[in-house]
């Protein structure tokens, strides 16, 4: 790709890139100290449940009290269409755009939506090998289901599920204090109302800073045709398997049984692919297996 591209992204990033003031958020079961990272952070989850200002989170720890420069950092969005045509031979390139305009290589790479570069289990593993690196990367499709970068980035990585908010982060952006003496008081009934409010929308980072409840339901209809109807192209020797399976009986708890018992429930899920299974669905983040709400993980604070 041209290298010009290339300059552009890295000066933006070093002189434009900002980090959204603080508060962000902070996640509760999330604490990370990225200068002692040994293995690459992989960050996933579904779409908007707030990967990349985790990422920002992470970086804007990293600036505060002198732990390093912004030329020690170089964050890049593989979702930035200049990045189109971005293949593993470029990334030295890129490395070399960064030492000329900072001075220096980075110590931290945060790449954004790590799916859309071409080889990127290649790519991560051979960064790795260098040990001149610390690496996060963030992904929310299916190609970076958890069973997958097991498999790809074996014995180089450790994983974050990043999750919409908990009840307890929810509370936390909205500025309520919650003790287990504040639900005796007075403060039980914004408590309540908090509850019924995160009930009622869910915990999406963005649907949960919409400023109206117009704004709030045009985002949930968005992400649940995201979610439930995306649309994939099955590969086509599994097109006659489809067919078959569309008509075979349905067991008790396969994904079709799901789909039609949804369907006569007036909650229209897509059937599913010919190459799920039951145990694809929580790792496709469409649903959460009971022990692991979407308040946290057995165990944790929530």
């Amino acid at each position: 790709m041209r290298k010009e591209a290339l300059f552009t992204v890295v000066a933006e990033w070093l002189e434009e890139g900002k980090i959204p003031p603080p508060p962000l958020v902070l996640r509760n079961q999330h604490a990370i100290e990225p200068g002692n990272l040994n293995r690459i952070l992989a960050v996933v989850g579904p779409r908007r449940a707030g990967k990349t200002y985790f990422m920002y989170q992470l970086i804007q720890f990293l600036l505060q009290g002198d732990r390093c420069s912004k030329e020690d950092i170089l964050f890049i969005d593989f979702e930035d269409y200049r990045l189109g045509g971005f293949t593993w031979p470029d990334m030295d390139e890129l490395f070399t755009a960064f030492h000329q305009l900072a001075g220096r290589y980075p110590r931290f790479l945060f790449f954004d939506e790590v799916q859309n570069l071409p080889d990127w289990n290649r790519v991560l593993r051979t960064l790795h090998n260098r040990r001149r690196f610390k690496i996060i990367v963030s992904g929310s499709n299916s190609k970076l289901l958890g069973r997958e970068i097991a498999t790809e980035l074996r014995g180089r990585y450790e994983d974050i599920l990043m999750l919409p908010f908990s009840f307890r982060e929810y509370l936390r952006y909205r500025d309520i204090s919650f003790t287990p003496t504040s639900i005796r008081t007075a403060a039980r009934g914004s408590i309540v109302a908090a509850f019924d409010d995160y009930i009622r929308h869910g915990g999406f980072p963005e649907v949960v800073m919409a400023r109206n409840e117009a704004e709030r339901r045009k985002l949930l209809q968005n992400y649940f045709k995201t979610i439930f109807f995306a649309i994939r192209e099955a590969p086509e020797g599994q097109r006659a398997a489809r067919q078959q399976t569309h008509h075979r009986e349905l067991s008790p708890l396969s994904p079709g049984s799901i789909f039609c018992h949804r369907k006569r429930e007036v909650l229209f899920l897509p059937p599913p692919q010919d190459h799920e299974s039951e145990k694809d669905l929580p790792d496709r983040y469409r649903f959460c297996r009971a022990g692991a709400p979407f308040c946290g993980k057995p165990g944790e604070d929530t």
